[in-house]
């Protein structure tokens, strides 16, 4: 993630059970890390700084009701574009993919 202004995904809808959940992820760039935010419903489930250096995809964990959730991001560069992808897991099953 490189030096910036923060970057935010469109809010997605997704459900998890009887949940409907609406997910987004916020990122705040650094010079060699960065701090992950995701939120379900506007309540902040996960907020974690990257490792340094440690490649292009980087797992960051928290817990929601008392289900693990792991946001998965992944640095997708192309020749004219560069985003991040976030999937996002509770309980290890795949509820929603973001782009910031």
């Amino acid at each position: 993630m490189a030096a910036g202004c923060t970057q935010y995904s469109a809010p997605e809808t997704a459900q998890y059970g009887k949940e409907r959940l609406q997910i987004a992820a916020q990122i705040e760039p650094g010079m060699f890390d960065g701090e992950l935010q995701l939120f379900f419903n506007g309540e902040r489930v996960i907020q974690q700084r990257s490792q340094a250096f440690s490649g292009s995809a980087q797992n960051f964990e928290g817990r929601w009701e008392g289900k693990q959730v792991v946001a998965r991001a992944t640095r997708v560069q192309n020749f004219m574009s560069a985003y991040t992808q976030i999937d996002v897991f509770i309980n290890g099953t795949l509820v929603e993919t973001l782009t910031v």
